[in-house]
């Protein structure tokens, strides 16, 4: 569960950029919370808009396979108004991190 140095946005910035979808996020907004007094968690919404369903596979895909311990909490998916073979969805991606102890 300890991701020290991994910062999450940066990590799913970087998986667009490898996946050629930064021109398709449309917003990318980062949550800290804490839950319990022994662990804090970083929920990362990402935005995508006008992706084809194998781009939103392919970067569930990134996620899943990367040897962190991320969850996807949430998955929205509509189709585009203006082209209905494409797709927005809405993504929050959650990293826990454990405190470090006093």
């Amino acid at each position: 569960m300890d991701q020290k140095g991994f910062e999450l946005p940066a990590f799913l910035e970087s998986i667009t950029t490898q996946l050629h979808l930064a021109e398709k996020v449309a917003a990318m907004k980062q949550e800290l919370l804490q839950p319990d007094s022994n662990y804090c968690e970083t929920v990362v919404e990402v935005k995508l808009e006008n992706i084809t369903l194998r781009q939103l596979v392919d970067f569930l895909l990134k996620i899943k396979s990367s040897n962190r311990f991320l969850r996807i909490k949430s998955l929205y998916t509509k189709k585009n108004t203006s082209n209905p073979d494409l797709l927005d969805t809405a993504i929050q991606v959650s990293a826990l991190k454990l405190n470090e102890p006093i």
